[in-house]
């Protein structure tokens, strides 16, 4: 089962400044595969997938070299987040994907490589940045996307995989209903009543 835990980082301004660098190449990178891809459907009739796109990337690090600057897994999970927008988008599950703007909130995901250790976590191209993580993160890193807010505020939503099985569904898949009550502690759609313990 995948668990997600947000927590807020305190970065220094030389961190902050790297930070920055992260946010301003990863949206580069989502922009400039977007535009392609829109110029692509428009001449072919056909999109561009992820692979197509990833392939460009070492060819637009020599033309762009500042784009060095930015953790190279970070830009690859960029563009593997704008193939899945069309996938959902052309399966009626999203919108469209837009262009980011350097305006307002900033994100980028880590897909592996970071390291969480008491009260700071590790971030590929940054450093040690400390941290205030007010509940156990427990289980296997995923994925931590790195976010900064309007006003300047630095967090991480760190999602890890605890080995826990979900759920299995009936063998004749009836689904109950959960309602919590006011003379019952929960109700359920079958008519079971569960008394309020009241401790």
């Amino acid at each position: 089962m995948f668990n997600a835990t947000r927590i807020r980082l305190y970065p220094t301004e030389t961190q902050a400044q790297k930070l920055a660098v992260q946010f301003g190449c990863a949206r580069w990178v989502w922009n400039n595969a977007l535009a392609l891809s829109q110029e692509t459907y428009q001449a072919t009739g056909k999109g561009l997938n992820y692979h197509t796109l990833a392939l460009r990337l070492p060819k637009l690090k020599i033309e762009y070299e500042w784009l060095k600057d930015a953790d190279s897994q970070a830009l690859q999970q960029s563009l593997q987040n704008l193939a899945r927008d069309f996938d959902n988008f052309f399966a009626k599950r999203g919108r469209y994907p837009r262009f980011k703007s350097k305006h307002g909130s900033q994100s980028f995901q880590y897909p592996q490589r970071v390291k969480i250790d008491g009260k700071r976590i590790y971030l590929p191209k940054v450093g040690w940045v400390c941290c205030v993580v007010h509940r156990e993160i427990a289980g296997t890193l995923k994925t931590v996307t790195v976010s900064c807010n309007a006003c300047g505020q630095y967090h991480a939503a760190v999602l890890t995989e605890d080995g826990v099985a979900l759920p299995e569904v009936s063998a004749d898949g009836k689904a109950i209903g959960i309602d919590v009550g006011l003379t019952h502690l929960a109700v359920t759609s079958d008519g079971s009543k569960f008394d309020n313990p009241r401790h």
